[in-house]
């Protein structure tokens, strides 16, 4: 049979298993895909389908939940190496940047904003989202008594992704598309004019 027919078919069956709830089924088949047949022009589909279907696996704090937690990161990662300036990419790394927020893993969020590739799609958004929660776990680390030199190269990754970011944004001239992303601009802006403030440069404060 035709290869590429046949991974066309297994990619709309991993599609009707997610649409029918078969989630296990339809994240091994469309992981299956992204492994074996990452040139198929049915596998960046189905690389979307298995990661919601993971997502929706991981849902949960039991053994089996935190299972396909970790299949999750495996395959999104994955997806941002196969594929790391498309739809794809963009969305799963929105999903690594989640796994990482949720586990409050700073490094996790130095290693998504390090990694990005500079086309990717979405990229300001990504970039805001995940040092706006870097910079959250900063604060919690340096509160904690954590280590000053980690903290602080956490803040310098944050300065760098959203004086990036917002610096596109400008040359753009609007904020992200949609409310929620809106809300993040200005949230990011805030955050960066607060470390200026905090380092003693209002000026850049005032900037921002």
């Amino acid at each position: 049979a035709d290869e590429a027919a046949v991974n066309q078919a297994r990619s709309i069956l991993a599609f009707l298993h997610y649409d029918a709830r078969q989630f296990s089924d339809a994240a091994a088949l469309g992981s299956l895909l992204v492994t074996d047949h990452p040139n198929s022009p049915a596998s960046r589909q189905a690389a979307r389908v298995a990661l919601a279907s993971l997502q929706a696996l991981a849902a949960g704090t039991d053994a089996p939940a935190l299972d396909a937690k970790r299949q999750l990161k495996k395959l999104a990662a994955l997806v941002v190496t196969r594929w790391n300036d498309g739809p794809e990419a963009a969305d799963a790394t929105s999903l690594l940047i989640n796994i990482a927020l949720e586990a409050h893993d700073g490094d996790g969020l130095v290693a998504v904003i390090d990694g990005m590739n500079p086309a990717i799609q979405r990229r300001p958004e990504l970039l805001l989202r995940a040092a706006v929660g870097l910079r959250q776990e900063a604060e919690a680390v340096r509160k904690a008594g954590g280590d000053p030199g980690r903290v602080a190269g956490w803040n310098t990754t944050v300065k760098r992704a959203i004086d990036e970011a917002l610096a596109t944004t400008e040359a753009a001239g609007s904020l992200p598309v949609g409310p929620a992303n809106a809300k993040l601009a200005v949230s990011a802006a805030l955050t960066r004019a607060q470390m200026a403030q905090a380092e003693g440069n209002p000026s850049l404060a005032l900037l921002l």
